[in-house]
Formats: structure tokens, sequence, C-alpha cells
């Protein structure tokens, strides 16, 4: 994602504060060559039961279920997911949500 110096400048003096490391003020991304069939067909193997097949998610995803579960997200321009780089949701993808969370000291993750 290029930020605009000008339309953007509370959100750059942010990173700046926050001394975020460069891999995540600048995510990896996808390669050009990266197999998008693939892609599509894994992602509704495994991840469309709950994220939808169109990637719409999940109903009143931003409350939680009454057993404190967070409901998945949509992966489009409204959810939530469209705001974190590629290399943390490549792994929390990669290892889930619980093992990511855990190797970052937060425990007792449910989803």
């Amino acid at each position: 994602m290029k930020l605009s110096r000008i339309t953007r400048p509370a959100l750059l003096v942010s990173c700046s504060v926050l001394a975020l490391p460069p891999a995540i003020a600048e995510p990896v991304r996808q390669p050009e060559t990266a197999d998008r069939l693939l892609g599509r067909t894994l992602y509704h193997e495994n991840c469309a039961v709950c994220h939808g097949a169109d990637l719409e998610g999940e109903g009143n995803w931003r409350s939680s279920k009454p057993d404190g579960t967070m409901p998945a997200p949509p992966h489009d321009e409204t959810g939530h997911t469209w705001h974190h780089g590629d290399d943390l949701l490549f792994n929390y993808t990669k290892l889930g949500g619980e093992a990511l969370l855990a190797q970052r000291g937060i425990t007792n993750f449910a989803s």
C-alpha cells in the first residue's frame, strides 16, 4: 500500500511514533507468479466455510458470539483483514491464529 504524504500525514507520523518495523510498514506482497487458481481452490476448501464463498464473512461479525468467540470477518474492504500486512495474514493462515498469537505471548485465544 502506497501512502500519499499529502493525504495521509497523520498515518505517517503514527508509524514513526510507534517505530513500526519496516516489514509492517511495507508488507511483503504476493508474487505476480503466484498460482491464483490454486489459491482460490485452497480458500474454498479451507476458508469459505466461515469467511464465505464470496469473502462476505459471517453475519454480525463485529459482535462476539454467546461463547465469546468472534464470527469470521469478511475478507473484502468492509472487513478488517485489509489493513493487516501480507506477512501477518500469511503466518496467521499458515500457523493458525492460536499458534501465531501464542508465539507473540497471547494465550487463551479462541476463534
